[in-house]
């Protein structure tokens, strides 16, 4: 009896080394509270205690049929100015896309997405979604990979920004500065 559960534990085991990852296609990034970053004169600096743009968790996944990010914030709130939340992405074939959601009191608080190329041209990509709980602090954007011209792999970089009346703040996962030249390692289909 001990034999066979040896016997079946060892192979279950070596189906979890030998089988792929079934995360391959995800990248998680936590990103240190307090590094929300504006625009200055000598590129972009730190403001102390700003909570509305601060990215916590970010998740970006390529799955079967989807390109799905989804970021955690500090505090996601309701308020004047313009929240964004962009995703810009390039894939094996060369296809360029930026995907972006953004919600205002003008837009609707439920926000609005769309997609664009490389020139700024929007895209038609009807099956873009997207859902932003402000109770929870979460946006989520899916970009369905019909949109990217279905690729093998894809890099992406996101960016959280809010612009007021007299500023604009930046947050990107990625690293702990204000621009986000960054991209994530190839994430291919899931």
């Amino acid at each position: 009896m001990l034999g066979r559960f040896v016997v079946s534990a060892l192979a279950a085991l070596m189906l979890c080394v030998a089988a792929p990852a079934a995360h391959a296609a995800t990248v998680s990034l936590i990103d240190p509270r307090g590094d929300v970053h504006r625009p200055s004169a000598e590129g972009y600096e730190r403001v102390e205690g700003e909570r509305r743009t601060d990215i916590v968790r970010t998740t970006i996944r390529h799955k079967k049929h989807a390109v799905v990010a989804r970021i955690k914030l500090l505090d996601l709130r309701r308020e004047p100015g313009l929240m964004v939340m962009a995703m810009r992405m390039r894939t094996n074939d060369g296809t360029y896309r930026e995907a972006g959601v953004e919600a205002s009191r003008r837009i609707g608080w439920r926000g609005r997405s769309d997609v664009e190329a490389r020139n700024g041209r929007a895209v038609d990509c009807a099956a873009l979604q997207h859902e932003i709980d402000y109770r929870t602090d979460v946006i989520a954007l899916r970009v369905p990979r019909s949109c990217l011209n279905r690729p093998r792999w894809v890099q992406a970089t996101v960016i959280q920004f809010w612009l007021g009346s007299r500023q604009m703040l930046i947050d990107n996962p990625h690293n702990s500065r204000g621009g986000f030249n960054v991209w994530t390692r190839r994430l291919h289909r899931g």
